[in-house]
């Protein structure tokens, strides 16, 4: 069952130019530097995307879903990986009908005991997965059928990867977890076909640009973007790849000159958790992360990262990252400008303005798909909730009210299964 919603157009009058071009071995990149784009404007989330379509899933037991790591869509279907151990690869159809499950739990060949990521956004009828402790692929079709166990080149377990087409993938990592020869301060991209032939393999440095944050979990992002293959590099270098032509080149540098957390909050840690010292093992920088790219913006969110070790009288330490929200930032491809953003009409509960994640309501956060879409995905139990706490408030707009009653309606949280809200990225 779903809805469909539409989103009204609307311009807004935007700065020009304060971002800067420049040349790395005779090629032009933008160098994005946010600490120039000032004060907190407001941006309508109209001019990001086209519409939302709400599917409710089947709620039948094998379609009962509670949270989910990975999504991926095509025009026809959807397939949702569970999080955590012994989750077995949903299929439906596009509008929530419960079709099949895909593949087998076990330690057996072509079984998984869980999913670490998953590739299914392309034009062909074949999940690609990445099955946990098992260095390959699994190439599933969508009749569960395993159509082939492929050698995965990479090592090591931060990767991000894209099937580019029927018989080539292509694969990053950091390459001092991924190979014993390249630098320890780049990454590896390698496109593979489906024997484990490598095709092509290129580690460019990220030490020019960024100072990498120590023992964080900086995330890897691959994504189609018209006839090239977009490549963040987890920290802050957007790469474009040609995949016919082998090209390697830097569209994007995000900068920002401002310090991670200072730690003047030591003492408070300190007593909170009873540490006999508290030391910085880090200053991190901040980080500035992709969450995706549409036609004419792309949408960034800035992160404090820093580490801290405690340290108790009997000699043990205890090492924690810190991570906190730093902003919102649109980089306009059209006027060539960054602007920090507060962004208003708050669609169907999206809030991308979020101070923890980037989330619907209390819900799963927001994933970026492919290029054409991003999903967040909420149980009815809680979306029945929160929907009533919206309806109650007086500053809701009634045009909200009336869209989210529509919703209301359709659920029952002691039968419904969970609820997928699915953003449609402006990009014709």
């Amino acid at each position: 069952m779903l809805l469909l919603m539409c989103f009204s157009g609307c311009t807004s009058k935007k700065p020009t130019g304060n971002i800067e071009i420049r040349k790395i071995d005779g090629e032009k990149f933008h160098y994005v530097d946010i600490d120039i784009a000032g004060d907190v404007s407001e941006f309508d989330i109209n001019q990001l995307f086209d519409s939302c379509k709400i599917v409710i899933l089947d709620n039948s037991t094998d379609a009962f879903i509670n949270k989910v790591s990975r999504i991926g869509i095509t025009d026809n279907y959807l397939a949702l990986v569970p999080m955590g151990l012994n989750g077995q690869l949903k299929l439906f159809d596009i509008n929530g009908k419960f079709l099949r499950l895909i593949g087998n739990i076990g330690r057996g060949p072509g079984e998984y005991i869980a999913l670490n990521g998953l590739d299914f956004s392309g034009e062909f009828n074949h999940i690609l997965c990445e099955p946990a402790l098992v260095n390959s692929f699994y190439l599933y079709d969508i009749n569960s059928s395993l159509v082939k166990q492929i050698p995965r080149r990479l090592l090591g377990t931060t990767h991000a990867y894209f099937q580019i087409n029927q018989k080539e993938i292509i694969d990053i990592g950091y390459a001092s977890l991924s190979s014993q020869n390249a630098p320890s301060d780049s990454i590896s991209i390698i496109i593979q076909d489906f024997d484990g032939n490598i095709l092509y393999e290129k580690n460019p440095s990220i030490s020019a640009f960024q100072t990498r944050i120590g023992g964080t979990s900086i995330p890897l992002k691959v994504y189609p973007y018209q006839n090239e293959i977009r490549i963040h590099a987890g920290q802050d270098t957007l790469y474009s790849f040609n995949p016919k032509t082998k090209e390697l080149s830097v569209y994007a540098v995000f900068k920002s000159s401002l310090n991670g957390y200072d730690f003047s909050h030591m003492n408070e840690l300190k007593a909170k958790d009873q540490y006999d010292k508290i030391s910085n093992s880090l200053q991190g920088k901040i980080h500035i992360e992709v969450i995706f790219e549409t036609k004419d913006y792309i949408y960034l969110k800035a992160y404090k990262r820093s580490s801290a070790i405690g340290h108790f009288g009997d000699g043990t330490t205890v090492t924690s990252d810190i991570t906190e929200e730093a902003g919102n930032y649109v980089f306009s491809k059209k006027s060539n400008t960054i602007e920090q953003v507060q962004l208003i009409d708050s669609f169907c509960g999206l809030n991308l303005n979020s101070k923890t994640n980037t989330s619907l309501f209390g819900g799963m956060p927001l994933l970026a798909v492919n290029n054409n879409v991003c999903v967040s995905l909420i149980q009815s139990i809680h979306l029945k909730s929160e929907i009533q706490k919206i309806l109650q408030d007086q500053i809701t707009p009634d045009y909200i009210k009336t869209k989210l009653r529509g919703i209301d309606e359709l659920i029952d949280p002691e039968e419904s299964n969970a609820v997928l809200f699915m953003y449609y990225l402006k990009n014709k």
